[in-house]
């Protein structure tokens, strides 16, 4: 990601990363018809490895607990740390 990030020179640049933890992803996949988890990837593995290799750059929002409306809202209250 970082990679792309600073292959963009538009300026100002916000970035925001939803990160629910695992198991909530869980139970959302379990409720959709389809899944977004194929080819060998779970949701496990990829949080795990998306958390543990990806720098903290930007807005990383825990949305576990959050409807989209409130997840919009935070976004808003706190887009200056969402600034890179």
């Amino acid at each position: 990601m970082a990679e792309f990030i600073d292959s963009i020179v538009s300026r100002p640049l916000a970035l925001v990363v939803l990160q629910p933890r695992a198991g909530v992803v869980r139970r959302r996949e379990a409720e959709r018809p389809k899944t977004g988890y194929v080819g060998g990837w779970t949701v496990d593995g990829l949080d795990q490895l998306f958390r543990s290799t990806t720098p903290r750059r930007g807005l990383w929002l825990d949305n576990s607990e959050q409807t989209p409306d409130e997840t919009v809202a935070e976004l808003l209250e706190r887009l200056s740390e969402a600034l890179v």
